[in-house]
């Protein structure tokens, strides 16, 4: 899920974290190399042997039919069989890779490209007096990460006037910038090896001064919430447990937050079903046994929920969604017409009881649209929603009118297959719209009141994403100023301040990040479009070095990743491993944009919703078929990357055309397609991949469920065999629980591992303390990557070659290079589709 700006994004925040993509962190190249390395390594059977996993006789009847599951003891992860099972498949792994120098190389060569300071989108915070709201001081406060430092820590800066025109923060070195005292939180003191998190559950008091902040342990999706004065930075005595998938919301008195829990599953086993979200209300001072009940949905035990404050203090809000689909419901509240506890009209001294809070449900259930509410005024609603707009628009709803044919569009769906990406009101009156035309950003602002298209914002092509987090609903919704980010392939974060004060909007430099020997002018990007099932045109990426892009395709090792599900857009980011990929193994990098996600809105994500699954699928396919056709590369060179719901497309196309890749790595995947339902947040998946206790929706399941379409030498693999496959889990992982990696690999082995057949390593990395991703430090990132390209390099027999262009000294700054195009490739025909 990508998160929306300012006031949208505590509406984005109340949805299920479904899938956070493991991307390796932004990069930079440092300094130069001083030997010459070329090494090639191949593969070899003979080098490890499966461990003997154990098989019981549990068979389940499903609809008439019988499931074998022979391996459902692996579902409990505490167990000393599951431990040992875990330990066995670590040492053969390890075993497989020790004394690869390719991966001693690939360790040291991430850490060098993520050693300097990586940025995030400031934000204002307005220290209030609590009684007349008067703004008392000004600061700006940012997540930033220094070099190898496992987390980010967070730094707040008094600002001496309201805005930061007169500041150039980007000619500050990080040494003046970045100090001891400007430090506001770290992450990095609450564990030794930085596997405690700073999570996106925090945001500051209506007054700013008071803030709250989640904490996540291990990589888990539990979070245990704390709260600091903002000035002093003193704790405060309260705590929040058991919260998870939620945003954490102050009341407009301050005097207390709203968040989501979940009950923990019946004996401690956090692999366990979770179902029955409540919205909670906890009083700052107060035992959090005592915290009141907001809103439950017992007759919908799967329904997430939470609730947002709009920027005028006069509406409580509720968003509604049944598990990870993008639909929800909307009801709202007035806040005035909330009840004290005791009943009494003073509120200056009492506290409200959001338990007898009376909805309102302006959208009643979720399971058809979308609406994101962005902003009130008196009786007017302003959302984004896909109602009658698969692309989306700007609506507003007349509270008093409700009623469908009463919604008034403000902003109309957008041209040229352009889909409202986000969009955010800054300085009271302007509407601030991003749209994704072609998977890159586009930036708009238009009149709130009448629609009224004002100008453009200009970006380079790339990925642009607006302001989210800290619980400042109030900020950027009143703020003539505010801050965009922008990145693409080849270009780290940069933040641009957007001033709002004049009659036409400027965007300005607010800072970089700087690269030490970081040469972009080695490298090309281009997009393609290929034609898959229906003749549709898919959109794909292709970074590789500006020298092989100079001249005709000619076959070399190529790095495809897609995703494809959810209506998750995977847009260009400065993805390290990448670039590793094309400088050091002469390689390139395939980004496909299938169907099942976002990229040009509803209907190309339900184009592979539940039944229609196999249209991503096919994708895929055309996707690998299109490179290799078209020269980029072979089968042979092939090797192919997706985690999460991308993990469960790399199991499906390995069973489906096992001669078409040469190494596939699913990584956190989601595989039993029987019991996914049955574990942590799983049940919210089912309105992607369908019921399985529903007879039709079992059916399509089988059809593609990786467990059971394994094919064995014996029915003639045009390979002969299946690819090399290194499966990525992690032990901690409570959203796609590793039962489901465990299953694989073992399933793998079991029917693939002991034909003489079947050369290609079938192996799992599990790695320990970590989880499905979010929060993950840099140094377990670094081991995990350098571990795979050690596997990729012996499993295909790659040569590690160390950079000879843009090896640049200490204190040379070459990022940028030369001026480069982005080309457009439809059909065989490429066209400029502008400058950089």
């Amino acid at each position: 899920m990508k998160p929306r700006g300012s006031f949208g994004t505590e509406m984005a925040l109340i949805a299920v974290v479904y899938a956070v993509l493991i991307h390796v962190a932004a990069s930079s190249i440092r300094g130069g190399w001083n030997r010459r390395l070329q090494v090639s390594e191949g593969p070899l059977r003979a080098a490890y042997t499966y461990p003997d996993v154990r098989r019981d006789d549990t068979v389940d009847e499903l609809h008439g039919q019988r499931v074998e599951d022979p391996y459902r003891w692996l579902e409990n992860p505490s167990s000393a069989d599951t431990q040992q099972f875990v330990a066995d498949q670590n040492d053969v792994f390890s075993a497989y890779i020790d004394g690869s120098s390719i991966g001693v190389e690939a360790k040291a060569r991430m850490k060098q490209l993520n050693n300097y300071t990586s940025l995030n989108i400031p934000q204002k915070i307005f220290i209030r007096d609590a009684e007349t709201d008067e703004i008392l001081r000004t600061k700006l406060i940012w997540e930033m990460q220094r070099g190898l430092e496992d987390q980010a820590r967070v730094y707040i800066f008094d600002l001496e006037e309201p805005n930061v025109a007169g500041v150039d923060f980007n000619n500050i070195t990080d040494e003046e910038l970045l100090t001891e005292e400007s430090v506001f939180l770290d992450p990095n003191k609450w564990s030794e090896d930085g596997t405690i998190a700073l999570t996106y559950t925090k945001g500051f008091s209506p007054d700013g001064q008071t803030f709250a902040y989640g904490k996540s342990e291990n990589g888990s999706d539990w979070v245990f919430v704390e709260f600091m004065e903002t000035e002093s930075r003193e704790p405060l005595p309260d705590t929040i447990k058991d919260v998870k998938f939620s945003n954490v919301v102050f009341s407009p008195d301050g005097r207390g937050v709203f968040y989501q829990m979940f009950p923990r599953p019946e004996g401690g086993d956090d692999s366990g079903e979770l179902t029955d979200s409540k919205v909670m209300y906890h009083v700052m001072g107060t035992d959090q046994a005592a915290d009141l009940v907001v809103v439950e949905t017992p007759e919908h035990p799967t329904w997430v929920k939470g609730v947002i404050v709009t920027p005028d203090r006069e509406y409580l809000i509720c968003i509604i969604s049944r598990g990870a689909e993008r639909t929800n419901a909307l009801w709202y509240a007035m806040i005035d017409e909330i009840p004290f506890m005791d009943g009494g009209d003073d509120g200056e001294s009492k506290v409200r009881d959001y338990s007898k809070t009376e909805w309102v449900k302006l959208i009643t259930n979720p399971g058809e649209h979308e609406y994101e509410l962005l902003a009130t005024n008196g009786t007017i609603f302003t959302l984004i929603t896909d109602f009658k707009a698969p692309r989306k628009r700007i609506i507003q709803i007349n509270i008093e009118k409700p009623d469908e044919d009463e919604w008034m569009e403000l902003v109309p769906e957008g041209e040229d297959l352009a889909v409202l990406d986000e969009a955010m009101v800054v300085n009271e009156t302007i509407l601030l719209v991003s749209y994704m035309k072609d998977v890159h950003s586009i930036v708009k602002y238009y009149d709130l009141t009448t629609g009224e298209f004002l100008g453009n914002i200009e970006f380079d092509l790339g990925t642009v994403s607006m302001p989210h987090g800290w619980g400042a609903y109030r900020v950027n919704f009143y703020e003539p100023e505010i801050f965009l980010s922008m990145k693409d392939f080849l270009t780290p974060t940069t933040v641009y301040r957007l001033d709002f004060t004049q009659e036409e909007a400027t965007k300005n430099l607010f800072r970089e990040t700087k690269i030490e020997g970081y040469d972009s002018s080695i490298f090309a990007v281009s997009q393609v479009f290929y034609k898959s099932s229906n003749d549709t045109e898919i959109p794909m990426f292709i970074l590789q070095s500006k020298e092989a892009a100079s001249g005709a395709p000619s076959p070399k090792p190529c790095f495809l990743y897609a995703y494809g599900g959810f209506s998750v857009s995977i847009q260009p980011s400065f993805i390290t491993s990448a670039l590793i990929f094309v400088e050091n193994f002469g390689g390139m990098y395939a980004l496909a944009n299938i169907r099942g996600g976002g990229e040009y809105g509803v209907e190309w994500h339900l184009a592979a919703v539940g039944e229609k699954r196999q249209t991503a699928f096919d994708d895929f396919h055309n996707a690998a078929e299109f490179l290799i056709e078209s020269e980029y590369t072979t089968s042979d060179q092939l090797m192919v990357h997706g985690a999460s719901n991308g993990g469960l497309l790399m199991a499906v196309v390995a069973n489906q055309r096992p001669d078409l890749y040469k190494v596939v790595i699913p990584g956190v995947p989601v595989i039993d397609m029987f019991r996914y339902h049955l574990f942590t947040i799983g049940a919210a998946w089912i309105p992607e991949y369908g019921d399985p206790e529903i007879s039709d929706h079992f059916d399509w399941l089988k059809e593609y469920h990786p467990l059971l379409q394994i094919k064995t030498p014996s029915e003639e693999l045009e390979r002969q065999q299946y690819p090399a496959i290194l499966v990525l889990t992690a032990e901690s992982d409570d959203r796609v629980v590793p039962m489901h990696a465990f299953k694989y690999v073992a399933t793998l082995q079991h029917q693939l591992g002991s034909s003489d057949q079947q050369e290609n390593p079938l192996m799992i990395r599990i790695e320990t303390k970590a989880g499905h991703g979010a929060g993950k430090p840099i140094s377990k990132t670094i081991e995990q990557w350098g571990d795979t390209f050690a596997f990729v390099a012996k499993a295909i027999g790659l040569k590690w070659t160390p950079p000879v262009r843009g090896n640049a000294t200490d204190t040379e700054d070459i990022n940028g290079g030369s001026e480069q195009e982005q080309v457009i490739v439809s059909n065989g025909d490429a066209y400029t589709n502008g400058g950089r």
